[in-house]
């Protein structure tokens, strides 16, 4: 995001010390009428990125808040552990500014030694199916634009194997269901880059350690998501005037390594960024956030539906239900959108139906004034959702959890002031938050760890917290593991 290392630095450290966004790339207030501000996730007030710069600077956040359970590692001098079998789920943490990855024993709440990786930083992981690797997608602290690469990690011995060279500040990783095939996003290679250059995404062969050649995507995208039955790739396109507001969504064909024409998405009604895509699980249908609703897209045909959502609110994150009816919508209250709502003054989640779009059950969820984002993972049950509203000091970010079936919300659980993304371990019983800690920079006294903080789902009790690294970019969870 940056034309140096000291400028990417300075990001980072200006990120470690608010809190960082899960869900949304672009941390965003919003009046009671509707004005939106915004500015890019962990940088403070940076202004509207008009110019390649400024949207380079948008691509660095989004790669340093990337999203929790969806992505990879680059690197090299990895400290060798060996470790003991656990039948328990395992939490990797990607831990920026010490370069190293976390091991957590979610079983026993233990951190064990963590995996150096030199001067790298992680900024995104991802879990094969089957738990055996683990791929850790990394980029380098010489110059901005530098090539990153996903390293291979044994989880059996936490052992790196050899690096695989991607494309330049790569920013998430996504791998397919059987495991062969893992899909990169790049960033732009440098601040001077002509604004025209499409991004790329760059497939990689696991059972080869091969990277293919790189497919051409937008020129400044937002985010990837992979579909459930891992034929598709959505990655989401920002506008070159605004960048931050979603213009577009490429495809990608991942039987044929091609990307389709893009798909062209409505001009939003108030200016807000996108902060959320979901497939349904049979994969025929994606969903995506626009600030005038909720845009249902046919993936055979690539046609957009009707516009669904509340309409009393802006929405701010989604997530599918497990037996694919309903999708679960948070959204924030405007005020020239409430008259006569009896919603009003009230952050929602609605449950949308999937075949007709029609709101059943809406649970209200408070005010939650210095709200900066939102984020909802839906338990494995598909009894209850969890919505995580990161705030902005000295306020307490917060955990709500939601019954889905009588729509109702529970007792907010407060969760620190630097939660920045959660997720659901696989039998549901504890919701992991990402604390980011502080970084001011390099050796400072003011420096303090990330935390993994656990809440038992039946009693909605918060655990005793587990201390990783410095600044904390993402995490993933592997059903099971060795440790």
């Amino acid at each position: 995001m940056l034309a140096s290392l000291k400028l990417r630095r300075r990001v980072i450290e200006s990120m470690l010390t608010t809190p960082q966004v899960a869900d949304l790339y672009y941390v965003y207030t919003m009046s009671r009428s509707g004005t939106a501000t915004r500015r890019a996730v962990g940088v403070p007030a940076w202004p509207r990125a008009h110019t390649r710069a400024g949207a380079h600077a948008h691509r660095w956040a989004l790669a340093v808040a990337i999203l929790v359970g969806v992505s990879g590692l680059t690197g090299v001098m990895s400290l060798s552990v060996s470790g003991s079998v656990t039948s328990g789920p395992v939490i990797y943490v990607a831990n920026l500014a010490s370069h190293d990855i976390t091991p957590i024993d979610a079983s026993t709440g233990i951190a064990v030694r963590p995996i150096g990786l030199g001067a790298l930083s992680p900024v995104a992981l991802a879990v094969a199916p089957g738990a055996k690797t683990l791929y850790v997608v990394a980029v380098g602290g010489d110059e901005d634009g530098s090539p990153g690469s996903v390293v291979p990690i044994a989880t059996a011995t936490d052992r790196p194997g050899r690096p695989i060279a991607v494309g330049t500040s790569p920013q998430a990783i996504a791998i397919t269901p059987n495991g062969k095939m893992a899909y990169v996003l790049n960033g732009i290679g440098a601040a001077t880059t002509p604004a025209t250059t499409p991004a790329t995404v760059t497939p990689i062969d696991l059972a080869t350690g091969t990277a293919l050649h790189p497919i051409k995507v937008g020129t400044i995208p937002l985010s990837m998501t992979m579909s459930p039955n891992g034929k598709l790739l959505y990655v989401v396109d920002s506008s070159q005037s605004n960048p931050g507001e979603p213009s577009a969504i490429t495809p990608v064909d991942t039987a044929t390594d091609t990307s389709a024409p893009a798909i062209k998405l409505a001009r939003n009604l108030v200016p807000f960024s996108v902060s959320g895509l979901a497939f349904m699980s049979n994969s025929a249908t994606a969903y995506a956030i626009t600030s005038s609703g909720i845009v249902p897209i046919n993936t055979a045909t690539g046609r957009l539906g009707k516009t669904i959502g509340l309409r009393t609110s802006v929405p701010v994150a989604i997530a599918v239900t497990r037996d694919n009816s309903a999708i679960a919508e948070v959204g924030v209250p405007v005020t020239a959108l409430e008259q006569g709502s009896p919603y009003a003054n009230n952050v929602t989640l609605a449950l949308l139906s999937t075949r007709t779009g029609v709101v059943g059950k809406v649970a209200t969820l408070g005010d939650e004034p210095g709200a900066m984002s939102w984020e909802v993972a839906i338990a494995p049950n598909g009894s209850s959702a969890y919505v995580l509203a990161t705030t902005s000091s000295p306020r307490e970010s917060t955990v709500i959890p939601v019954d889905l079936a009588t729509g109702t919300a529970g007792k907010t659980i407060d969760v620190g002031r630097n939660a920045s993304m959660l997720a659901i371990s696989p039998n549901g019983a504890t919701v992991f938050v990402l604390d980011s800690g502080t970084y001011v920079g390099v050796g400072s006294p003011h420096n303090t760890p990330g935390r993994v903080i656990p809440i038992a789902t039946s009693t909605s009790t918060v655990g005793k917290a587990i201390t990783v690294g410095l600044a904390p970019a993402a995490f993933a969870i592997a059903p099971t593991g060795q440790k």
